[in-house]
């Protein structure tokens, strides 16, 4: 299905909708991880934000729920260029919204140039996705730092 990641300045990265249908909008935020896609999502550092894969093909071996940071996914949303079947499939089962075939060479590179910015990724008209894009507030880090991120310790390994 189409769809489109959109910044808050405006620029639009098409792509297809594999994930959860609905918008999700936070901080656009990378990772050059190669492995540990599964670890990335359900790290409570991701946040509030919408996490990019900057490598080019995601869910090569599955998921492994052995490698879990948390009991939940953190990020508001995933943008990948290429996305295996049973990665979306488990993205959406856990009503992540996520896109594939999205340019993540020219969105990675252009949060490296000029830094963090707020999007919104999923099915709706751009006007909308940009719109929800511009109403999400900044992160505030010092107040998310405040907050807990697990219901009670890890267990002991």
């Amino acid at each position: 299905m189409d769809a489109a990641l959109v910044l808050e300045d405006g620029t639009v990265f098409p792509g297809r909708s594999v994930g959860a249908p609905g918008v999700a909008a936070g901080e656009a935020c990378f990772t050059t991880a190669a492995a540990g896609y599964e670890q990335s999502v359900t790290d409570p550092s991701y946040a509030r934000q919408v996490l990019t894969f900057a490598s080019p093909l995601v869910g090569n071996y599955g998921v492994d729920e052995a490698l879990l940071e948390s009991g939940r996914v953190w990020t508001e949303g995933v943008a990948m260029r290429r996305a295996r079947p049973q990665w979306s499939a488990w993205l959406a089962g856990r009503g992540v919204v996520a896109l594939d075939e999205v340019d993540t060479r020219a969105l990675v590179r252009r949060l490296r140039e000029d830094g963090a910015m707020r999007c919104a990724l999923g099915t709706a008209s751009r006007d909308e996705l940009h719109a929800r894009a511009l109403a999400q507030p900044h992160l505030d880090w010092p107040r998310m730092l405040a907050e807990p991120a697990l219901a009670s310790p890890p267990p002991a390994l």
